[in-house]
């Protein structure tokens, strides 16, 4: 989608920002479109969405657009 294209930037100087600062996480992403079954069970409900999993648990991103308060997050 159009949304995801323009995010696709910021999702790529998100990681670089994080490897910079030795984060150790894994960055993924997902085409709902291509994924139905997993956007689903994932109860996405826009697109882009950010997913945190850690410890068997999923957190849902709802802050704001910022490059800076998406590495924060992390």
């Amino acid at each position: 989608c159009g949304q995801c294209q323009k995010f696709e930037p910021i999702y790529h100087k998100i990681a670089s920002l994080l490897r910079l600062e030795k984060v150790n996480v894994m960055l993924a992403k997902m085409d709902a479109i291509d994924e139905p079954r997993l956007s689903q069970s994932m109860q996405v409900m826009g697109f882009p969405s950010l997913y945190w999993y850690a410890y068997g648990r999923i957190q849902n991103y709802k802050s704001g657009k910022r490059t800076s308060s998406m590495v924060e997050w992390v």
